[in-house]
């Protein structure tokens, strides 16, 4: 976990976090201080858990953090996280105190251009495709 923080604290200019759920205070306030020091934050999420008790979401969007959502009925099952466009976050670890403090987990931290760019690519289309402003209808972009 404190590899994980002092990785995260790295962030200079941009943070794109792509994750399943997150409920971690301490993991969310990271994001909220470095939202706070000028570094675009931007994450992406699963619908099904933005509602809980324990999510950040609401916490995130206060502060001015963007947001997006997979609203289909499949999940958004990601877990990785992007930092300054070099650096990638990687594993089975959701964001929650049980992972934490109880599960067992694997992160990969790396920045090795051909891990790291899929990422950018994938997180970069997962960000478009959640678009709020797009409705889509039977598969017809109508925005």
């Amino acid at each position: 976990m404190e590899v994980l923080l002092r990785t995260l604290k790295l962030a200079k200019k941009s943070l794109d976090v792509c994750m399943f759920t997150i409920s971690s205070p301490q993991l969310a306030n990271v994001l909220l201080q470095l939202h706070g020091k000028g570094v675009v934050v931007r994450v992406i999420t699963d619908g099904e858990k933005d509602g809980l008790v324990v999510s950040q979401i609401y916490n995130f969007r206060a502060a001015g953090i963007q947001v997006r959502h997979d609203r289909t009925s499949f999940l958004m099952h990601n877990k990785f996280i992007i930092i300054d466009k070099d650096t990638l976050v990687n594993g089975s670890f959701n964001w929650t105190n049980q992972a934490v403090y109880g599960n067992k987990e694997n992160v990969l931290i790396t920045n090795f251009p051909p891990l790291v760019d899929p990422y950018i690519v994938e997180f970069q289309k997962l960000w478009e495709e959640y678009d709020p402003t797009k409705i889509k209808c039977n598969d017809m972009d109508l925005s």
